[in-house]
């Protein structure tokens, strides 16, 4: 609202899906028509105005009153279908649209279009912004590009000059995602997973996570994502955004706590954080299939282990673990429920605690070697079949090469006789004396030719170090900035000048040369090909 009809600037700027209007009498008589009060909801801010007229009071009540109920009706609409992980406006919205409908193919092999769009903006001209992801750019920038994307248009960064508006842009999609891109579902896991001490069995058991329990649009998004943000951690140093800078801005985005009040948001955001930076430092391993990176020690004794007391066999065996006694199983969780979460041989699962004796100590040493002992025997009776399988593979490849060889020998063999046949006619024809001649004429061509291509390279290499040397000496002949300011001897800034002065000709006559030297191609594949095809004639008459 302004202060007067005519005023350019606005007073004050409501949002009025917080507020309440309503009427309110003047207790001194002295405005007839009253005075419209504006509150807030929680009613610790309001104010009072006062309209020129009992026409003008009536209209902008009725007109405030209905839109400050439409506001909070559209709001309230938006949080429900949020919740629900719904959209009813349309097809192509992107905000506010659950990953799975903005995509043809959910299998991870396509991935929302605004999302390679903001990264490739950002890779190619940003990362070294300071302040990016921090910094906020143009708020009605963001909110065109938004519109655009949830029209459908085909957006492009290409003239944009705000790199924080398309920072901005991509973190509120992110934001405004129906569900984390971690899901709901699985909150209490990662915060589980975070608060493993063993560090191997932490990586085991988030990668575990992502490969099994995340959809596999999540899990390709994810990858994208934090493959991304390494880059701009890389940068760091130019752009101010460290990695904890980086997990405080996407950690609340990648994972949260559906219905999650204040005090437990504010409880779990440093584990959240922390696995944001987990992510990053270890995605190799966590996201692109590569090995436990080698400065993690997996044979630590770090956490709580149990020995099996009886054999376990689950109904839901996708989500139990299956144990025989005497098995040592890492335990992750210890549940008040009676049931435990834990991991044997690279599978995780639940188990009841009753089947299980926590061990300490000596005992858990004594346990533990055995228990390493038939790990052993199991990686290496591995090792055997893998080495097996690599024999069985070898061989086969090698009966494959053989049988391709013998078919190109069968192939040349038909080609010789048709070859000879030729050169038979030739002779019989020109002479033999003619076509041994002409014979030794295409093999002088093939090895001038051949020859042509080695001193070709060889040229290329010399002129290249040459070139480079040459700016090497300039550089060291020209004095610097620095150098000047220094006292130096006189004869030596003589000598250098006339170095100078005696490379500079040099240098340009090698410019002019290099137009010349373009010219003087090298002999492609295919022409040496030709040159090789035409050795074989030559030597077929040379037969005849």
């Amino acid at each position: 609202f302004y202060k007067s009809q005519n005023d350019p600037k606005p007073l004050k700027v409501l949002n009025l899906v917080q507020y309440k209007v309503s009427h309110l009498d003047d207790k001194k008589k002295k405005v007839a028509q009253g005075f419209l009060e504006i509150a807030k909801e929680n009613g610790k801010e309001s104010a009072t105005y006062k309209a020129d007229t009992a026409q003008w009071h009536k209209q902008w009540l009725e007109n405030l009153q209905k839109v400050c109920e439409e506001a909070r009706e559209e709001r309230d609409k938006k949080i429900a279908e949020k919740e629900a992980g719904i959209s009813t406006e349309g097809v192509g919205k992107v905000f506010c649209c659950p990953l799975e409908q903005q995509v043809e193919k959910t299998d991870g092999s396509e991935l929302p279009e605004i999302v390679p769009k903001c990264i490739e903006y950002i890779e190619e001209r940003a990362l070294d912004v300071e302040g990016i992801f921090r910094l906020s750019g143009s708020a009605v920038l963001i909110q065109e590009y938004k519109q655009k994307f949830d029209n459908g248009e085909d957006v492009s960064f290409e003239n944009e000059s705000d790199p924080h508006a398309v920072a901005g842009l991509f973190k509120l999609y992110f934001r405004e995602l129906p569900a984390p891109v971690m899901t709901w579902e699985h909150y209490d896991d990662f915060i589980i997973a975070e608060s493993i001490t063993n560090e191997g069995l932490r990586l085991r058991y988030l990668r575990y996570l992502i490969d099994n329990k995340i959809p596999a649009i999540s899990r390709a998004l994810l990858r994208r994502l934090v493959s991304f943000l390494r880059r701009v951690n890389e940068h760091s140093e130019v752009n101010k955004m460290p990695i904890h800078n980086i997990a405080t801005v996407f950690g609340p985005n990648l994972l949260r706590q559906k219905n999650a009040n204040m005090l437990q948001m504010v409880e779990d955001t440093a584990q959240i954080n922390n696995i944001v930076n987990i992510l990053i430092n270890y995605d190799g391993y966590l996201l692109n299939d590569r090995p436990m990176p080698e400065d993690i020690d997996e044979d630590q004794l770090v956490g709580t282990y149990a020995k099996a007391l009886y054999d376990y066999v689950p109904e839901n065996a996708a989500n139990d673990l299956t144990f025989k006694k005497n098995d040592m199983i890492s335990v992750i969780l210890q549940g008040i429920d009676g049931w435990w979460k834990g991991e044997l041989n690279g599978d995780f699962g639940k188990f009841p605690g009753s089947y299980v004796q926590v061990l300490q100590g000596d005992e858990l040493k004594k346990n533990m070697r055995r228990v390493r002992f038939k790990q052993e025997m199991v990686r290496l009776r591995k090792q055997d079949a893998d080495e097996a399988k690599t024999l069985e593979r070898l061989q086969k490849e090698k009966e494959e090469l053989l049988e391709a060889q013998n078919d190109l020998n069968a192939q040349w063999e038909k080609l010789e006789t048709v070859f000879s046949s030729l050169s038979s006619q030739l002779v019989s024809i020109c002479g033999k004396e003619t076509c041994q001649s002409f014979a030794s004429k295409l093999k002088h061509v093939s090895d001038t030719s051949l020859a042509y291509n080695l001193v070709h390279d060889d040229v290329s290499d010399c002129r290249y170090d040459l070139v480079n040397q040459l700016e090497d000496l300039k550089t060291m002949c020209t004095p610097t900035d620095k150098d000047k300011k220094k006292k130096t001897d006189k004869k030596q800034e003589k000598m250098q000048e006339n170095i100078r002065k005696l490379l500079e000709p040099i240098a340009e006559q090698f410019k002019e040369e290099q137009s010349l030297h373009r010219k003087n191609v090298k002999l492609g594949a295919d022409v040496v090909q030709s040159i090789q095809a035409i050795d074989q004639v030559g030597y077929f008459l040379q037969q005849g």
